[in-house]
């Protein structure tokens, strides 16, 4: 608060008293007014909240009347007019053009679903307590005006409205359809890319992503191709840069993971990537890696298993066919792998009940019954889960599941279009993701820099998606397992770099290797926070850096939107 030789301007602290979150429910409650020195401000009008800019695309509330009977979490049903005896009730959901949770003087005190009964204000309870984890909620609140809550809901002090069967039946139609606005608003949030940019990107992420191994510590303790072992960390300067990892130049042979003899088993119907299931190598005659390869893949018959872009394939129809692959434009190939595809009759899932650490690993184990009574537990099939959140966990298509945020979720497996001829598993398994006690540790790869809207994700074998509500390096739990940051397309700054790419690439560049300076500032920081000597307890990195990117979470982006137009013309910092 600014005072001036004991002063205090009376509008400013009106307007601090308004937007505090103490304040919040009290203005919606009552009647308040602001005398000063025995006057009236505000023109004698009651005290009110600002008014909050809608998202663009939903200039009006949203109002849903509220069914005359509702579930509760038993699945009884109850009155919302207590049989008739009061008036029907209205969801009204409203929406804002800014992050609400990110503008925490401004709107997260307002970002909270408030319950009515008339005129008479019950209580309110945060969006984040009934939708957690939804993507977009950050830009819905609402009101529910419901009669029946009172009195049997009221709570003194009426801070929030008693618990019970209505309340309860109330609250899961509500965060029905605040999930359903959140949903339309994420997906209006993402952005069209230009596919030759994305391409020409993805390159340049590659070549920075090599250049970046020179400047990695000695002390890394990742294992893999051109990792150093080192003797610990300590407080002294970062040590001297390694030597970049040894590459080939000439191909001479192409090697696959895949075990000599074995048969790919796959669901008919199932979609996926064959690159990160049998990883193709290109060798030298000294067995070093021959990097930046095209990799041609092609399929003996294409009714069984069909490539339709690089190494994605669909699995047509039941039969046999063999694979191969080489490197374009050569004669290299690799062995060929047979593939086996199944017409599945049932899926089974065990365990059905899974409780998963934050960064650890497990699998789902699903028997595949097909259409000839054969039953196998080595199938290739299609992973999902019901949560809002998509990266609650990581999911392969062996079935091997990596804890990523906390939260719960239903995973199923199966093969083909679930609306129409695909067999999924009728009872799913019912994961439940909770806090790690143990220190997470990074993964064995060397550490590597990928690309959203790209590069296909090692925890999944799929496209990694961005998300505008992460940072632009981006590192969820599953990636620090897997030693790999991401270069997050959809984040706000960094979508701003990316679209000026053709008309101005040095602004592009200048922002992308900032990005890659501060993956490799992570990196040495991750190994002297971890790498103590023996009588030295290692700090909790992953702590650090989970909280170091709230805080970018919750202070870049309101920043940037400062920034865009300060980048753009010079002006708007005022």
């Amino acid at each position: 608060m600014n005072v001036y030789k004991g002063k205090l301007e009376v509008e400013d602290l009106i307007h601090k008293l308004l937007r505090h979150e103490q304040s919040t429910l009290a203005v919606q409650q009552l009647r308040l007014y602001a005398i000063h020195n025995g006057r009236l401000l505000k023109q004698g009008n009651p005290l009110e909240l600002d008014p909050i800019p809608p998202h663009p695309e939903f200039e009006q509330p949203i109002v849903h009347e509220i069914p005359e009977e509702l579930p509760d979490n038993n699945g009884r049903l109850q009155s919302t007019r207590l049989d008739g005896a009061r008036p029907r009730g209205r969801l009204i959901l409203h929406t804002s053009r800014d992050n609400m949770e990110t503008k925490y003087k401004e709107l997260k005190p307002r970002w909270k679903v408030s319950y009515r009964a008339g005129n008479n204000m019950i209580g309110s309870k945060k969006v984040s307590e009934l939708v957690p984890n939804t993507p977009g909620n950050q830009y819905v609140y609402a009101t529910v005006e419901l009669s029946a809550l009172e009195p049997d809901y009221v709570a003194l002090g009426r801070a929030r409205p008693d618990d019970g069967p209505l309340v309860e039946a109330v609250d899961r139609f509500v965060a029905d359809r605040i999930r359903e606005v959140a949903k339309r608003i994420n997906e209006l949030r993402r952005h069209v890319m230009d596919e030759q940019q994305l391409d020409e990107v993805q390159q340049e992420n590659r070549k920075l992503d090599d250049f970046k191994n020179r400047f990695l510590p000695d002390t890394s303790n990742v294992v893999g191709e051109g990792s150093n072992e080192g003797n610990g960390g300590g407080n002294g300067p970062p040590p001297p840069p390694p030597s970049p990892p040894p590459h080939g130049e000439i191909p001479q042979v192409l090697e696959i993971t895949s075990p000599d003899n074995a048969v790919l088993r796959i669901g008919r119907g199932v979609e996926l990537r064959f690159a990160p299931l049998i990883r193709p190598r290109a060798l030298d005659s000294a067995g070093r890696t021959v990097p930046k390869l095209t990799f041609d893949w092609t399929s003996s018959d294409r009714h069984v298993i069909e490539f339709t872009s690089a190494d994605f394939a669909i699995a047509r129809g039941k039969g046999h066919a063999t694979i191969s692959i080489a490197i374009e434009g050569t004669n290299i190939r690799s062995r060929d792998i047979q593939v086996e595809v199944w017409n599945v009759d049932h899926v089974l899932l065990t365990p059905r009940n899974l409780e998963l650490p934050l960064g650890k690993r497990k699998q789902l184990v699903a028997e595949v019954t097909n259409d000839e009574g054969s039953r196998a537990t080595n199938v290739l099939l299609n992973w999902k889960h019901d949560a809002d959140d998509p990266l609650i966990v990581r999911i392969d298509p062996f079935g091997w599941i990596t804890g990523n945020r906390k939260g719960r979720t239903n995973v199923i497996a199966g093969a083909g279009d679930p609306k129409s001829d695909g067999v999924w598993a009728r009872i799913p398994t019912e994961v439940m993701v909770v806090e790690n006690r143990d220190e997470i540790q990074p993964g064995s790869r060397f550490p590597q820099l990928l690309l959203t809207g790209r590069d296909p994700d090692p925890e999944t074998g799929e496209i990694r998606e961005g998300d505008p509500e992460q940072p632009a390096l981006w590192q969820e739990v599953s990636d620090f397992r897997s030693n790999v940051w991401w270069m997050n397309l959809e984040n706000p700054a960094a979508f701003f770099h990316f679209k000026h790419f053709n008309e101005h690439p040095e602004l592009w560049r200048s922002f992308h290797a900032q990005k890659v300076v501060e993956m490799v500032q992570q990196v040495h920081m991750q190994m002297e926070y971890t790498q103590r000597d023996t009588d030295e307890r290692p700090d909790y990195w992953a702590s650090y850096k989970a909280a170091m990117e709230r805080i970018e979470v919750q202070l870049a982006q309101t920043m940037w939107e400062k920034l865009t137009i300060y980048v753009q013309s010079g002006t708007g910092l005022d």
